[in-house]
């Protein structure tokens, strides 16, 4: 009995096939993973675009009240003649 205990106690590590498995494993979980987080990143580039693109529509808009306030009309504003609709 003591020398079964022994035996326990005096081994220390992992064998090969332990970490054979944990490589496997992670290496699934990896697979299965990164399709996701490759799509949350698509995600998130578009939405700043969309916040983007509100926030431009939004400063031409305050652009436009402004303008009109001072009464220019919307060819004296856009010199460039760029269309902003």
């Amino acid at each position: 009995m003591f020398l079964s205990c022994k035996k326990i106690s005096d081994s220390h590590g992992f064998t090969l096939i332990e970490l054979v498995l944990v490589v496997v494993i992670l290496g699934v979980l990896a697979a299965f993973a990164l399709p996701r987080f490759s799509d949350l990143s698509t995600d998130a580039r578009l939405a700043a675009l969309d916040s983007l693109e509100g926030t431009m529509k939004s400063t031409i808009g305050i652009v436009r009240s402004k303008a009109y306030a001072q009464g220019l009309s919307p060819a004296a504003s856009n010199p460039g003649g760029i269309q902003t609709n």
